[in-house]
């Protein structure tokens, strides 16, 4: 394997991550919103997942796996080479 290959597959890896963090994130304040029967936030937490992805995480404490996605996203954009996320 050439060192390219490995810094895109770290890259992938690293998409993948990020992924999988902000659709868990939005998911937990969703599910959340449902079962408290406060239908109008949760699809305003829907609408402006990007707030709620950055706000969720410190109220439920899942503090942890937002810093997690944000180091995953930089790995893939910094040594993966790959496009930001628009």
């Amino acid at each position: 394997m050439e060192l390219g290959e490995i810094m895109r597959a770290i890259g992938l890896l690293g998409r993948i991550v990020f992924w999988i963090g902000l659709i868990l994130i939005i998911a937990d304040s969703v599910v959340y919103s449902y079962l408290t029967h406060d239908y109008v936030m949760m699809v305003l937490k829907l609408i402006f997942f990007p707030v709620t992805y950055v706000l969720h995480p410190w109220t439920s404490g899942l503090w942890w796996l937002f810093i997690i996605s944000i180091i995953g996203y930089w790995v893939s954009t910094l040594i993966g080479k790959m496009q930001p996320v628009e």
